[in-house]
């Protein structure tokens, strides 16, 4: 799917008077006033509405796709810079043929501090410049809430990985979830996902912990170019 026809599902969920799937052109996508209850949906490719329950590759945006903004937020598209390697591994990442969809908690959103949309256009360049690198995406799931809100989608909590599953017919236990936080990581436990871990490049103030009970495995790797080797052997395709 071209970037121009990029899907999106917003407004049904934060009671919009809207449909599924309209274009982002539409006005009502770019209102500023609507509350936000539900994760933010972008859709890159069409879900399958049928047919066996699949995996998928789950990955974090800030920190594993592009540069993590210490203490702050990638507000517009000129702070935005991908992390070296980070085009290639998404390109090779690809050809396993699974659902690529990045999951990204932006309670800059929820307070107030980037709009909803500057969001969309970030996502959009992002995607087309992994599309002009022979990548894809195929969805964006965004927690925008902030973290005080108490609500079901910011990781750790595992509401935007089920809510991707759902959309997508997948198998979680399955799948695999790539970050470079905690929260990441006890998201994909939370789900019944494999993970993988990006030893930040730079101190982010996040400290791996051990988990207690059983928990699907967890795989460090020091940066982002040694990804898709990695995936291809949790998903048994090396």
């Amino acid at each position: 799917m071209a970037i121009g026809d990029l899907q999106w599902q917003f407004g049904v969920e934060n009671g919009l008077p809207i449909t599924n799937h309209q274009s982002l052109n539409h006005p009502t996508a770019q209102s500023p006033n609507h509350s936000i209850t539900q994760p933010i949906r972008f859709f890159f490719a069409t879900p399958p509405t049928g047919g066996r329950r699949r995996p998928a590759i789950f990955l974090d945006r800030d920190g594993v796709i592009n540069e993590r903004i210490i203490n702050g937020y990638v507000t517009n598209w000129l702070q935005f810079r991908f992390i070296d390697g980070a085009e290639h591994a998404l390109r090779d990442l690809g050809r396993l043929r699974l659902p690529i969809l990045v999951v990204s908690n932006q309670s800059g959103v929820g307070k107030g501090l980037v709009t909803r949309r500057a969001l969309e256009q970030i996502t959009r360049r992002f995607v087309a410049a992994i599309e002009r690198r022979r990548g894809r995406i195929d969805g964006v799931y965004y927690c925008p809430h902030r973290p005080d809100e108490g609500c079901a989608c910011r990781k750790p909590k595992p509401g935007l990985l089920l809510k991707a599953a759902r959309d997508w017919r997948l198998d979680l236990g399955a799948s695999v979830t790539v970050g470079d936080t905690t929260s990441d990581i006890e998201a994909a436990q939370a789900a019944g996902c494999r993970s993988i871990f990006v030893i930040p490049a730079t101190p982010s103030g996040h400290v791996m912990s051990a988990s207690s009970g059983p928990t699907p495995e967890t795989f460090d790797i020091p940066t982002i170019t040694e990804l898709p080797d990695q995936v291809a052997r949790l998903l048994g395709r090396m």
